[in-house]
């Protein structure tokens, strides 16, 4: 995965200069560290609710969120739906049925 690959390649960045980091991983990406973590979380959480009936809250501490609540922010953040609506228009779109 090539999320995978750049986390990995942090390994590189000089850590006596906090900010140098996050301005070259923002600069590289065009997004701040901290929105492209959260965005690969919601991604990861996405697949999740994609491919099982998984409780929101298991969903939401597997992939380090901690609350339902936190997963529903995030999610809303970098999707503009809730994880459970979500779940739903997949669930309709793919024909899939509890």
């Amino acid at each position: 995965m090539h999320s995978h690959r750049i986390l990995r390649d942090l390994r590189w960045l000089p850590v006596a200069r906090p900010r140098r980091p996050a301005r070259r991983f923002t600069t590289e990406l065009g997004i701040p560290p901290a929105a492209y973590v959260e965005r690969v979380r919601v991604e990861a959480a996405q697949r999740a609710l994609e491919d099982g009936g998984d409780p929101l809250e298991a969903i939401a501490r597997r992939y380090g969120f901690g609350t339902a609540e936190t997963l529903r922010r995030s999610f809303h953040r970098c999707l503009g739906v809730a994880p459970s609506d979500y779940r739903d228009r997949f669930r309709s779109t793919t024909g899939e049925h509890l």
